[in-house]
C-alpha cells in the first residue's frame, strides 16, 4: 500500500514538474562586431495548469548585459495530448555586439500570475575584427556622385522662379498704380480752373444775352423787361451789398441817389425800373425801340459802376 502511494506522489510531482518547462537555445555560440544572433525561449505550460497570461519583463535589457536587443516577437502553439493539452509560448530574441567579450544571454524571468519562472543563460561570444597587418593602408574612398535630373533642379531652386514671378506681379500692379495716380495728378493739373466772373461781367454777360432779336418773341415782353430789372437789381446788390431784390423801385432809387446821382445814373435807373412796373402792373407793351433803350441803360448803370479794377465789359 505504501508502495503505491510513494509511486502516486512521484507521478504528480512529475507532472507539475512537466507542467511548467522553460527552454533557451541560440541559433549560434559566437559572432562577430554587429552579426545577429537569434536566441529562442519556449515556455511549455498545461491548460489545466494556466493561472494567468505569460509575461516578461518590460525592460529585458539586464539579462543581456553588453547585449544589444534589435528586436522581439512572441507567438503562441497549442498542443494536444491524450490527457490534457499544452500552451507553448515562443519567444524570439535578436540581439548582436558591438564589444568583444564573453556575455551571457538570461537566465530571463516569465511571470505567471504571482510565480516567476527562471530559464536556463547561454553564453556568448564576440569575437574582434582581424586587422591584417599586411595589408597596405589605402585613403577613405571618396564619395559617390551621382548625377542630378530635373527634378532634382527643380525641388532644389523653385522658390527662386517663383520669388522673381511674385516680384514681377507685384511691380506690374505697383506700376499701374502709379500710372492712374499720374494721370489723376496731370489732369488735374493741366485742366485749368475757370475763373469766376466778377458782378459786373455776370451783369453785363447776362444783358448781352438779351441783345439776341428773338429773346422779346421767346420770353414774352412781359418775362423780358423782368429780366433786365432782375440783372440790374441782382448787380447793384452785389455792387454795394444791399438787398436790392427785396426793394421797391423808388425804395432802391431813394438807397441809391447819393450813389448814382453824381454821374447821373439815377434817372436812368428810375426810367429803366418804372417802366418795367408799367410791362409788369399796367400791362403796357413797349414797341422794340423801348426794349432797346431800357438794355442800354441797364448796362450804361452796370459799366459806369463797376469798380477800376475791373475790366469794363462790352455789350
Amino acid at each position: 500500500m505504501l508502495k503505491r502511494i510513494l509511486t502516486i506522489v512521484f507521478l504528480g510531482l512529475g507532472f507539475l514538474a512537466a507542467a511548467q518547462e522553460l527552454s533557451l537555445d541560440s541559433d549560434k555560440r559566437s559572432i562577430a562586431f554587429g552579426e545577429p544572433v537569434i536566441s529562442n525561449l519556449r515556455v511549455d505550460i498545461a491548460a489545466s495548469n494556466k493561472k494567468a497570461d505569460i509575461l516578461l519583463p518590460d525592460s529585458l535589457k539586464p539579462y543581456v548585459s553588453g547585449l544589444e536587443i534589435i528586436s522581439i516577437s512572441a507567438d503562441t502553439v497549442v498542443s494536444e495530448n491524450e490527457q490534457d493539452f499544452a500552451l507553448s509560448y515562443l519567444f524570439e530574441f535578436k540581439l548582436t555586439g558591438f564589444d568583444s567579450g564573453t556575455f551571457n544571454i538570461g537566465p530571463f524571468p516569465v511571470i505567471h500570475g504571482t510565480d516567476t519562472l527562471w530559464s536556463e543563460s547561454k553564453i556568448l561570444h564576440v569575437l574582434p575584427v582581424q586587422i591584417d597587418s599586411t595589408a597596405d593602408i589605402r585613403d577613405i574612398k571618396p564619395n559617390v556622385e551621382i548625377p542630378l535630373g530635373i527634378g532634382d533642379y527643380i525641388k532644389a531652386y523653385y522658390p527662386i522662379p517663383v520669388s522673381l514671378g511674385l516680384l514681377a506681379v507685384l511691380g506690374y500692379f505697383i506700376w499701374r498704380w502709379l500710372r492712374k495716380r499720374k494721370n489723376q495728378v496731370t489732369s488735374v493739373v493741366d485742366t485749368p480752373k475757370v475763373p469766376e466772373l466778377t458782378a459786373e461781367e455776370a451783369a453785363l454777360k447776362a444783358l448781352a444775352a438779351l441783345r439776341d432779336p428773338k429773346a422779346v418773341e421767346q420770353l414774352g415782353t412781359k418775362e423780358y423787361f423782368a429780366k433786365i430789372s432782375y440783372i440790374t437789381r441782382e448787380y447793384l446788390g452785389k455792387r454795394y451789398q444791399m438787398n436790392a431784390l427785396e426793394q421797391t423801385s423808388s425804395e432802391l432809387c431813394a438807397a441809391l441817389r447819393y450813389k448814382l446821382g453824381p454821374a447821373g445814373l439815377i434817372e436812368d435807373l428810375q426810367e429803366v425800373l418804372n417802366l418795367v412796373d408799367l410791362v409788369k402792373f399796367a400791362k403796357e407793351k413797349p414797341d422794340a425801340h423801348f426794349a432797346k433803350s431800357a438794355l442800354d441803360k441797364a448796362a450804361a448803370i452796370v459799366k459806369a459802376t463797376a469798380r477800376k479794377e475791373d475790366s469794363d465789359g462790352q455789350v
